[in-house]
């Protein structure tokens, strides 16, 4: 009987020897009573390959000759060779992932709002996809900031503002609200709740200016009250004498 390791390294080897995997005959080997997590897993390792492969090879609009898949497939392509296992939600969402998180490294950087609609009927299924952002490209924060700079990984939402009364003297991150302070108090010109930020793509983050009546001036404009805009990484705030760059952390990108 083949496992599942087994197979995914003779997924590994064909793909590695410079030839496509053989899909067909390899799930051909899966056992019956291991069929819902093993064709799934097979299924994930070659969709995340084609795009590696397209990727490295600049084989964008090629297809391999006589196939049903394309070198960057989406998840629905796989229908064929998953059959009954598509209409699963649990299986689907297992490749929708897949596809969500290699296209977001190899890819054209999916949009978190839009991706989420595949699947409606899972409640905040775009807070999971921002998490596994978190893990396949870190932000990372940094507050330049005499004479204590701060530079920390941040998750896919958090909140920018000032220092509350019962809280550390900025800069200072705040992991029990995802929160990041970089002023004090006393300063006025900052609400304790000036920007959410929200991860939309690999490479972007929405801002929102939560304040009622205070601007923050970014690098390409100045934020009012009330707007909202997604802007690419690295982003750039200046606040008084402090700066503060959101980027991913370099050793993913």
């Amino acid at each position: 009987m083949h496992s599942t390791l087994d197979l995914l390294d003779k997924l590994d080897s064909q793909w590695q020897l410079g030839s496509r995997a053989d899909l067909s005959a390899l799930l051909e080997m899966v056992p019956t009573d291991h069929r819902r997590e093993m064709c799934v897993e097979i299924c994930a390792a070659d969709l995340e390959w084609r795009w590696r492969t397209s990727a490295a090879r600049h084989q964008l609009n090629q297809t391999f000759e006589g196939e049903h898949l394309s070198n960057r497939p989406r998840s629905v392509e796989y229908i064929r060779y998953l059959g009954g296992l598509w209409d699963d939600p649990d299986c689907r969402r297992r490749i929708l992932e897949a596809e969500w998180s290699v296209r977001s490294v190899w890819g054209d950087s999916p949009d978190v709002d839009s991706f989420a609609t595949q699947l409606p009927d899972r409640v905040d299924w775009h807070l999971e996809l921002e998490h596994l952002l978190d893990g396949i490209a870190p932000l990372i924060i940094s507050v330049d900031r005499n004479p204590e700079p701060l530079v920390c990984r941040i998750p896919s939402r958090f909140v920018l503002g000032r220092q509350n009364s019962d809280e550390p003297s900025p800069p200072a991150w705040i992991a029990s609200s995802n929160r990041m302070i970089v002023k004090e108090i006393e300063y006025r010109n900052l609400s304790r709740e000036q920007i959410r930020f929200r991860r939309t793509r690999a490479q972007e983050i929405e801002l929102s200016n939560i304040s009622a009546n205070v601007g923050v001036l970014l690098h390409c404009g100045t934020l009012l009250p009330g707007q909202r805009e997604r802007v690419a990484t690295p982003i750039t705030i200046a606040i008084d004498q402090c700066e503060i760059e959101i980027a991913i952390e370099s050793k993913y990108y």
